[in-house]
């Protein structure tokens, strides 16, 4: 079963919720916790990341906190989910990268279909920024007091 794993997924979530609070001052491992109902040790692991690859900015003490580096609309989802998840393809014969070459790839039958696959949920996720996720967000949440929805 193709899925992704939480850290993709909590890492978007993350990024979702810094975006929703932009306006606000730095928020706060424990605010960002509480809103989206992820383990402050599970979130480090995924800061981690996410700063080093220019997503986040951190800012200590008293009001201290994260930030978004980017705008919402110039974070590609996309690039997320390959930072926090690595390789996306749904079988090894397709990456690309020719480690993983299947000896059987000139004759396999269903390489077809995963390659199709894989450019299907790369055209979507690649196309999507968090903007396009926030916006959606805004309207699916106006009812709701939190944004934990995994």
């Amino acid at each position: 079963m193709l899925k992704f794993t939480k850290k993709g997924i909590y890492g978007i979530t993350i990024l979702l919720d810094l975006a929703c609070n932009r306006d606000e001052k730095p928020r706060s491992i424990k605010q960002i916790a509480e809103n989206t109902q992820i383990s402050v040790k599970y979130m480090e692991q995924i800061f981690i990341s996410l700063k080093k690859t220019g997503y986040l900015k951190s800012f200590r003490g008293p009001g201290g906190g994260y930030v978004l580096v980017k705008s919402p609309a110039e974070i590609n989802i996309g690039k997320v989910l390959r930072i926090l998840e690595g390789s996306l393809e749904p079988v090894k014969c397709i990456s690309g990268d020719g480690n993983e070459e299947c000896t059987r790839s000139n004759v396999c039958i269903t390489r077809l279909l995963w390659q199709k696959l894989f450019d299907e949920i790369s055209s979507v996720i690649n196309q999507t920024t968090l903007d396009d996720l926030q916006q959606k967000f805004q309207v699916w949440s106006k009812n709701r007091k939190s944004m934990y929805y995994i």
